[in-house]
């Protein structure tokens, strides 16, 4: 993730700290599970320290080994024993990986989408009047349409894109070694550890997650983000010269660069969110490998995938929405001009007199 494209939130949720304090959840959740009660009131104890666990992955050359190994000489004896017992490093960062995307939703990601839905809906309700001249293939109609059906797709394509988000759920990954579950961890027990996290526990990891249900998820955020940039491009079509239907204020007066020039006034933010959607396509490429050419057991080709492009996928698509959420819609009030210069109003015209499609065709000047 790069700071400047990723919303502070994201960054939190993101980061070592989060992952580790969702690490100890885990741990703590499964040696509960297992009847370790004094482990679990010494893992409550415990406070994750990023830099302790950075220098034990330099030691063992292994990030959950790093952390686990962090965890289980903090605790001590006996209590290390009852660490991490039945689980894989898979179990661990997978089931990780569905708290972490649980907490990326529901926190970021669907108060987003609603707030954009807002904006738009109150756009439509707000200036049902604006209007902007029709075009067929580019060229001109001057004909009158309604700007607000441009928003109101994007609030019906919103929403129907959060109900299927909210519909997909990564699952907690807790088979063991051999993807079988075990006496040390058993389904039953899984089962339990699960839904003390919140989750569903995966029935068929396999050993591996269900990265089936991880593509389906970068699909729909693709979705989202493809829905903002479908309204950014049509403002930045708008705005072009001999256009000049749409502006985006620049409300600092400060800003300076070209963009900012009074005969330009570039949209800015509508083109970085065009082209911050290219990037967003191009992780949702490698997110659908990784998940159709995965190995039923365990193997490492995914993991470098998720930290990168899911990752990244995760932040962009919020950003993204976020850009949208506070870049200004502003339609400039323009009725349609010289009738004369399109043939296609001179054309739908005939037809709307009655003459025959051919013949007025035949009729254009």
């Amino acid at each position: 993730m790069i700071d400047r494209y990723t919303l502070p939130s994201i960054s939190e949720l993101s980061s070592r700290l989060a992952f580790a304090n969702r690490y100890l959840g885990v741990l703590t959740t499964v040696a509960a599970a297992q009847g370790h009660d004094e482990t679990v009131r010494k893992l409550a104890t415990l406070e994750p320290d990023v830099s302790a666990w950075e220098a034990y992955e330099q030691i063992h050359r292994h990030e959950t080994a790093g952390f686990i190994e962090w965890v289980r000489d903090s605790v001590g004896t006996p209590h290390r024993d009852h660490v991490y017992i039945g689980l894989t490093s898979s179990d661990l960062q997978d089931t990780a990986e569905a708290m972490y995307w649980k907490e990326v939703w529901t926190q970021v990601l669907e108060p987003l989408i609603e707030q954009l839905r807002t904006r738009y809906l109150h756009r439509i309700t707000d200036e049902p009047q604006s209007v902007r001249v029709g075009r067929t293939h580019g060229r001109s109609t001057q004909l009158a349409v309604p700007v607000n059906e441009l928003y109101g797709r994007a609030t019906r394509n919103l929403l129907e894109t959060g109900d299927r988000l909210r519909g997909v759920a990564l699952r907690a990954n807790l088979s063991g070694p051999v993807g079988s579950f075990s006496s040390f961890l058993s389904y039953y027990d899984a089962t339990v550890v699960a839904r003390g996290l919140g989750l569903e526990l995966d029935n068929f990891s396999t050993q591996t997650a269900d990265r089936h249900a991880m593509a389906e998820i970068a699909m729909q955020l693709v979705q989202l983000v493809g829905i903002a940039e479908q309204v950014a491009t049509t403002q930045r079509l708008a705005s072009i010269s001999g256009v000049d239907e749409f502006v985006e204020d620049h409300l600092d007066n400060h800003q300076i660069g070209s963009s900012s020039m009074p005969h330009k006034v570039n949209p800015i933010k509508s083109e970085q969110v065009c082209g911050l959607a290219r990037v967003a396509r191009g992780h949702l490429t490698a997110i659908l490998e990784t998940a159709h050419t995965q190995w039923w057991e365990r193997d490492l080709t995914n993991s470098s995938v998720e930290r990168l492009a899911w990752r990244d996928l995760i932040g962009l698509t919020a950003y993204i929405l976020n850009v949208m959420l506070h870049a200004p819609m502003t339609w400039k009030p323009k009725r349609p001009g010289n009738f004369e210069e399109s043939t296609f109003y001179q054309y739908n015209q005939a037809i709307q007199t009655g003459c025959h499609s051919r013949d007025a065709y035949r009729g254009l000047k």
